[in-house]
């Protein structure tokens, strides 16, 4: 999951750099998410917005014409997996797990508290899909598709869950009790189970059964086998 860094954080030089429309714009985009993390997505207004970063709320619209188009660029900037697209499955475990038990990363904060609005869902379904599930899918066995939907419900489900009990809500608060379980769920879920989990699996499946006519039919050949008795010297 992207973290966002304030873009004039490196600049200590002072540079004209640092007052082009692009940094302004990616302050904007940080500002965004900021307020998108911590609040509906109904109550963020653009205004809001503007004055956090010192710009005329115009310059907003100017840059991105609309909330809409702000908020999908708030999701570009911060739902996002640089190891999904590079297809890079053994970085992805400790990925998704980082993400989850990070209580500062933006993403998955705006993918909950935008989930009640109707206009946000669309841009978290458009998004969603096109940047996360597919390209995940496209890398996994299958069923793909619903291998990637279920690691994206453990994300969200375990950063909620976090949210809304506290580190004081039992022993799933510790990460040092949840986290191997979480990073197990993944695994499973991307096909990288370890030996020892495939060796737990393998001792829980059902053993085959040889069919009742099978068995019949070799007792019935044992028996006339053990009829003729053993041939004598000719």
């Amino acid at each position: 999951m992207e973290r966002l860094q304030d873009p004039g954080a490196d600049d200590r030089g002072g540079k004209a750099q640092k007052r082009s429309g692009e940094i302004t714009r990616r302050r904007i985009v940080l500002a965004a998410a900021v307020r998108f993390a911590q609040t509906s997505y109904e109550e963020v207004t653009l205004r809001d917005i503007a004055r956090d970063v010192g710009v005329d709320v115009a310059h907003v619209h100017r840059s991105f014409g609309s909330k809409e188009n702000l908020f999908a660029e708030v999701l570009r900037a911060t739902f996002s997996f640089p190891e999904v697209r590079a297809r890079r499955n053994k970085d992805l475990v400790a990925a998704f797990t980082a993400s989850a038990f990070d209580r500062n990363a933006a993403g998955l904060g705006v993918f909950i508290n935008s989930l009640p609005s109707q206009q946000a869902r669309k841009a978290l379904r458009a998004h969603g899909l096109a940047n996360f599930v597919e390209p995940l899918a496209a890398n996994l066995p299958e069923p793909a598709s619903e291998r990637a939907i279920l690691i994206a419900a453990v994300l969200a489900g375990v950063r909620l869950v976090r949210d809304v009990l506290g580190d004081e809500a039992g022993r799933f608060g510790s990460s040092k009790v949840s986290r191997p379980l979480i990073e197990a769920v993944f695994r499973t879920c991307l096909g990288e189970t370890s030996p020892s989990e495939r060796q737990a699996a393998e001792a829980h499946s059902p053993r085959p059964v040889r069919s009742a006519t099978k068995s019949g039919a070799a007792r019935q050949a044992a028996k006339r086998q053990g009829g003729r008795g053993p041939k004598g010297p000719s």
